[in-house]
């Protein structure tokens, strides 16, 4: 019990010191909004009063752009006209009365020059005298005198030795027997007749049975063909009645018929035989069942 008011005593100073703490912050925290509030007003004022910078460049470029205009209009140019057109008449003039840098006394000696060329020329011999023309004709006509009597580089002694040499290859050749022997002829006519003989009396390697039998197959396939009437059934009817019911009522016909034949048939059979259907397995009669003598020790105890 005593330790209560102390405990109570802690408690209250504790929370004393807490309130005092957050007074303070609260304290500090309330001067730096009032110091951010009072720095509110003068940023709105310059806000209010802020006309941007975009209003004075655009009136700053349409003042250089009228600057501008007016040079433009009044530029002149850094060149002078008319002493342009001055040094262009003086050009004119002086090209038009210009005489060349040619004097008149190299043309008149020109021409003289050509004159005197041209009578030399006119006059002109040449460089072959009277002489020469008449030693090439003389020269020409012994030529041809020379070729006419030529006799050629053949004496007459070579055109006779080769008459004569034509004349004994000739007789060689005429009587030339050749180089086979006489007994090589002989036999080479000897053997053609033996060959002749054997491809004359040659009876093949064909028996006569099989040809006679391929002669009989070929007379048969000669006379199925000869004797062919076709495989189209041609059925008898009446005059004036239709193919389609004879047709019909024949097929018809045959098969009840065919099916009365094979009904009395089988009654017939089975007449005969009552158990020809009847299955093998059935026809079998079961065997009697054999035992072990020695098990009926077994089955009696």
């Amino acid at each position: 019990m005593k330790f209560i008011p102390t405990i109570l005593l802690i408690a209250l100073g504790l929370t004393s010191i807490q309130v005092s703490f957050a007074q303070n912050n609260n304290a500090s925290e309330q001067e730096n909004y009032t110091k951010k509030v009072k720095k509110k007003p003068e940023q709105t004022n310059n806000q209010a009063n802020y006309t941007g910078n975009k209003i004075n460049t655009v009136e700053d470029r349409n003042k250089q752009r009228q600057q501008k205009g007016r040079e433009l209009s009044n530029y002149q140019g850094n060149r002078d006209l008319d002493a342009q057109n001055n040094n262009r008449n003086e050009k004119s003039k002086t090209s038009a009365n210009a005489e060349g840098s040619i004097k008149s006394g190299t043309l008149e000696s020109r021409n003289e020059n050509r004159k005197e060329k041209a009578e030399a020329t006119s006059n002109h011999e040449g460089s072959v005298g009277g002489n020469y023309l008449a030693r090439r004709d003389k020269m020409r006509k012994d030529k041809q005198k020379e070729t006419a009597k030529n006799e050629g580089t053949v004496g007459g002694n070579y055109l006779e030795n080769r008459d004569k040499m034509r004349e004994e290859k000739s007789k060689e050749t005429s009587t030339y027997e050749g180089s086979v022997s006489g007994n090589y002829l002989g036999k080479r006519a000897n053997f053609r007749e033996n060959q002749n003989k054997k491809v004359a009396n040659y009876k093949g390697d064909i028996l006569v049975k099989t040809v006679l039998n391929r002669n009989k197959r070929m007379r048969d396939k000669s006379h199925e063909a000869a004797t062919y009437e076709g495989d189209i059934i041609v059925t008898g009817r009446r005059k004036g009645q239709h193919p389609s019911a004879v047709y019909r009522g024949g097929k018809i016909k045959n098969s009840y018929t065919a099916k009365e034949k094979y009904r009395k048939r089988m009654l017939k059979k089975y007449k005969r035989k009552g158990d020809a259907e009847r299955p093998d397995a059935d026809k079998k009669e079961d065997a009697r069942p054999k035992y072990d003598k020695k098990e009926a020790d077994i089955w009696n105890k």
